[in-house]
């Protein structure tokens, strides 16, 4: 039975009249007959008359959550090639970032231990320095104190190797031609200076620290067992 919309109170028809246009517009919307089958179908999360119509004539309604469904394919594909730029941008920015930190703690190591950092070992130092700051952190008490520490390491080695360069000076003032004379001389240096150490470990500590002086040492010491 047609409602007497002259009867009703003004609002009230109102009311009904934009209901009613707003289903003309979903029927329109949708086809005239249901599917054998329920079919799926992407609905606006915001139509709630479409929804409704699409369902009472056997559709199956499923809302999309994702607010890029309702952009054209166009417009989707130039967001999503924008994130993908965005990203790599990201990406290089912090790989620079990284290489420039790197590089500053390899100055680091060449500027603060000089002897420790020799040669190539400035880049391995310089890397522990940054790990242990990413760790740690740049201005944590932890990482100031294993700097501390690298800083004794440092000048105790710089007065070893002062030490040792004095030992092979005297060794070749003293006129020792060989290998073997050498090690004796350095070794007897170390035990006057420090009475508690052992000839057998003070000759152990002079080939450790020197290399050359080591193999040398051997080559004479291999011909002598030969001889």
């Amino acid at each position: 039975m047609p409602v007497d919309k002259d009867s009703l109170d003004p609002e009230v028809a109102t009311l009904i009249a934009d209901l009613e246009t707003k289903l003309a517009d979903a029927e329109a919307k949708i086809p005239a007959e249901a599917p054998a089958e329920p079919t799926e179908v992407i609905a606006a999360a915001d139509d709630a008359v479409l929804e409704e119509a699409l369902k009472s004539r056997g559709f199956k309604v499923e809302k999309s959550e994702d607010p890029m469904s309702a952009l054209p394919q166009e417009a989707r594909d130039a967001i999503a090639k924008a994130n993908t730029s965005a990203a790599e941008a990201i990406a290089k920015a912090d790989k620079l970032e990284k290489a420039a930190r790197r590089s500053s703690f390899i100055q680091k190591a060449k500027d603060e231990f000089a002897v420790l950092a020799e040669g190539e070992q400035a880049e391995v130092l310089g890397e522990t320095l940054m790990k242990a700051a990413d760790a740690l952190g740049d201005d944590s008490d932890e990482f100031k104190a294993f700097m501390r520490t690298l800083t004794a390491a440092n000048a105790a080695k710089g007065e070893a190797d002062t030490i040792l360069t004095k030992e092979r000076g005297t060794a070749r003032a003293g006129g020792a031609g060989s290998a073997m004379d050498q090690v004796a001389i350095l070794a007897k240096s170390r035990v006057d200076a420090d009475p508690k150490m052992s000839e057998q470990a003070a000759t152990a500590a002079v080939l450790e620290g020197d290399p050359e002086l080591y193999a040398r040492y051997m080559q004479e010491r291999e011909a002598a067992q030969r001889a």
